[in-house]
């Protein structure tokens, strides 16, 4: 019973990796993200992978005004996450409002964003290095790369260093 567990875990871990490499093909990184301002980037929730990577820092892939998501794997929630930085966090709530049924953003502060992102590759680095099936090697060095990207354009809009404010 408990190997079947572990296999049953590595199978929905691959899974959702799988997904999540597949949806970044049809969400690309080239594409210009859309209303940012000099302190906001704007992006989609699948840059920050399956539900199963991503919810700790961003909630769940569905509207957040439902209880649960869509028994229609095909259907997508549309739902946008806001990267701020050196910015007040209700006035980035004023322009990207969460609305029901309209909008659906999440909030993430630029060095709890970054923080994330490097947490997961050093993760994915240790899991990578510990891993001997080809396979799984290549799908590490997949999602790897995906969130150096992923922070890279992050860094590039915001920059890396938080600005201080003089009285």
């Amino acid at each position: 019973m408990f190997i079947f567990r572990i296999k049953l875990k590595s199978l929905l871990i691959c899974l959702s990796i799988f997904l999540f490499i597949f949806s970044i093909s049809f969400t690309s990184f080239s594409q210009k993200p859309s209303k940012t301002s000099k302190n906001t980037l704007v992006l989609p929730y699948q840059k920050f992978g399956p539900q199963v990577v991503a919810y700790p820092l961003i909630g769940f892939e569905y509207y957040q005004w439902n209880s649960h998501g869509s028994s229609d794997p095909k259907q997508v929630d549309v739902i946008n996450v806001v990267i701020y930085k050196d910015i007040d966090l209700n006035i980035v709530k004023e322009k990207y409002p969460v609305i029901k049924e309209k909008s659906d953003y999440r909030y993430v502060e630029f060095s709890e964003a970054t923080k994330f992102i490097d947490d997961k590759i050093n993760e994915w680095k240790e899991d990578k290095a510990k891993e001997t099936d080809k396979e799984f090697i290549l799908t590490y060095d997949k999602l790897i790369n995906n969130y150096l990207v992923l922070r890279q354009t992050i860094v590039k809009k915001l920059g890396q260093k938080s600005v201080t404010k003089s009285n």
